[in-house]
């Protein structure tokens, strides 16, 4: 499909020149030059074919982020594909017929590149789907993120050792406290223990939150003020990371234009290196294009 594109904007691009041909003699031998260099060297179309292959559609997600729809996905899938630019610009250099492209990344790399390795040491390697998620940036990024998840990444130890500490008070080994995302958190008797527990539950202000058919939940002040800590931290951990995902998305929005050319550049190397492959393959000269109508076989 495609002629043999590695990348979604290729295949739009020769989908492009198939339905629109070029009428310009020197465009076609722009392009001719090209993909007969690659012909010529083919240890360098199959280097080009490997750094194209990873990148992804860097035009539809510069789309999402001018509509302000960027995902974090997205973000991380346009920082790994900027990465390639400096590779990209290796490949092309020293190659006379592509001096433009060589050129036109040369320009947009010192804008690109900076924007990728601050995604890559930001962002983790996998992202969430979705911002709400969470789990977007690293740690070490922002101080007061890191402050929230140490809160939440230390409530299941937090926890355990309340269990501890309110078995030890109320002499109920068996006790259990847990979390519910409708009723929060709660220490869990059985209905036999709560029966016999009587006034060491007032003593020790335990409320009774909810009835279960062989048990009793209760809140006790203590479990209430940690409830409150640890969902402050939720809410703060993702107000963060609105805030640091805004702040690299706005980054990136400034430099649609680069993006763009970027996006062009990747094209063209893809479809004039599928070009070649398929001449090589298939063992076609190149033609010799004039501007007479005679057609020569």
């Amino acid at each position: 499909g495609q002629g043999g594109c590695r990348t979604a904007m290729g295949k739009r691009l020769v989908r492009d020149w198939l339905c629109r041909p070029a009428g310009s003699l020197q465009t076609i031998k722009s392009r001719h030059d090209r993909v007969a260099a690659l012909v010529s060297d083919r240890r360098l179309a199959d280097e080009i074919g490997q750094a194209l292959s990873p990148i992804q559609d860097v035009a539809r997600i510069a789309g999402r982020l001018a509509l302000g729809r960027a995902t974090p996905r997205d973000v991380v899938g346009i920082g790994r594909s900027l990465s390639l630019i400096e590779r990209l610009c290796e490949l092309t250099d020293n190659t006379p017929a592509f001096a433009a492209q060589h050129s036109e990344l040369r320009g947009i790399e010192s804008v690109l590149r900076p924007i990728a390795e601050r995604i890559d040491a930001e962002c983790v390697e996998d992202p969430p789907a979705l911002l709400r998620d969470g789990g977007v940036f690293r740690e070490g990024v922002d101080r007061r993120l890191d402050e929230a998840r140490s809160l939440q990444t230390d409530a299941s130890k937090r926890l355990a050792d309340y269990q501890a500490k309110i078995a030890q008070e109320l002499d109920l080994p068996g006790i259990k406290v847990g979390y519910n995302k409708v009723f929060g958190y709660y220490v869990e008797l059985t209905a036999v223990q709560a029966a016999g527990a009587g006034d060491k539950l007032a003593q020790h202000a335990l409320t009774r939150k909810q009835t279960l058919k062989n048990a009793e939940r209760y809140i006790t002040p203590e479990l209430k003020d940690f409830e409150d800590k640890v969902s402050r931290a939720e809410s703060m951990a993702q107000e963060v990371e609105r805030e640091l995902f805004t702040r690299l998305t706005a980054e990136l929005t400034k430099h649609l234009g680069a993006l763009s050319a970027f996006s062009h550049a990747v094209a063209e190397l893809d479809v004039l290196t599928a070009f070649a492959d398929r001449a090589t393959r298939r063992g076609w000269a190149r033609p010799e294009m004039t501007t007479g109508v005679e057609l020569n076989l």
